[in-house]
């Protein structure tokens, strides 16, 4: 099952920033990418702790959602951090402070996870929520983007 969900995520990041990079004007589906992603993993949390659907059931979803959604949402960060940061050393900077805050927020969780059980329906609620809020960030900085480059 790992092997399958690594080559699904393998050829959405190969086929993915290929179109992105042949079609410019994807950018301005990525508000509803953003909504997209929010809706769907909210409806796949719901289903998993209502045990309306198996925990493998969630991890084929979940990489299918990933590759398909998820994998444009991230063509369209990349094109949305090169509207806004279009100097190499700003950034270059935003990246290494992303990259700072994503291990941090992660060594948190993982730390937390660690000392405390969280129970399963619990995790994916936090996984969802996690998602939704990123996304409103986004979403907010690429109606900004859309103002200024207007």
């Amino acid at each position: 099952m790992i092997a399958f969900n690594s080559i699904i995520m393998c050829l959405a990041g190969v086929l993915f920033p290929i179109i992105w990079n042949k079609h410019k004007n994807l950018y301005r589906i990525y508000g509803q990418l953003l909504l997209l992603e929010g809706i769907a993993y909210s409806i796949i949390g719901i289903l998993i702790c209502t045990s309306s659907i198996s925990n493998v059931a969630y991890y084929l979803l979940d990489t299918f959602l990933f590759a398909l959604i998820s994998k444009n949402i991230i063509c369209g960060n990349n094109k949305l951090r090169a509207m806004r940061y279009n100097s190499e050393t700003i950034r270059e900077q935003f990246d290494n402070n992303s990259t700072i805050i994503s291990n941090f927020s992660s060594l948190l969780g993982f730390g937390i996870s660690f000392v405390v059980s969280i129970p399963v329906n619990i995790a994916f609620i936090l996984i969802t929520i996690g998602i939704c809020v990123d996304n409103l960030f986004y979403y907010k900085a690429y109606k900004q983007s859309l103002k200024t480059n207007a």
